[in-house]
């Protein structure tokens, strides 16, 4: 019986062999875009952008009005439980006075000063509003300035390559 004889500088010269490498190439992480391609992706960008931001803006000013509304509401429940008391107060001031002075007299300087003290009320409401819905407008409008000239530098620096 002939035996096989076993080169020892191939040890394993039996077992299956995996096949030679192929030479690597370089491996593109991604495919490179065109110049179109690269303006397409930056007006759907933008699109979405602008959107996001009025959507953000229109939230934002949901939400200050919602604030605004229930804040609007606690203040009419204490302007009726105010004008009661009121009521009750004036009641009492023209008795206290028509001791003193004729009952109409008593009654007109009553009236006089809750007028002066409502137009003074009248007058610093007006100017809280005003200061109160500039400011949501103002916050808006700069954010998207800043918004239009960063996309402006990108558009710019993106023309450069």
């Amino acid at each position: 019986m002939a035996v096989a004889h076993r080169d020892s500088s191939q040890p394993f010269a039996d077992s299956i062999q995996p096949p030679a490498a192929e030479p690597r190439r370089p491996r593109k992480l991604s495919r490179e875009k065109s110049t179109k391609e690269l303006a397409g992706d930056l007006a759907r960008q933008t699109s979405t952008l602008v959107h996001r931001e009025l959507d953000l803006a229109k939230a934002d000013i949901r939400s200050k009005a919602r604030d605004a509304g229930a804040g609007a509401g606690a203040l009419g429940v204490a302007a009726v439980a105010g004008l009661v008391g009121l009521a009750c107060a004036t009641a009492a001031a023209i008795s206290g006075r028509a001791l003193v002075w004729p009952v109409w007299a008593a009654a007109l300087l009553v009236s006089g000063a809750y007028l002066v003290s409502a137009a003074i009320f009248a007058g610093l409401g007006i100017v809280g509003m005003k200061r109160a819905s500039g400011r949501v407008a103002a916050e808006a409008i700069e954010s998207t300035k800043e918004e239009a000239a960063w996309l402006t530098r990108q558009a710019r620096s993106a023309r450069k390559y």
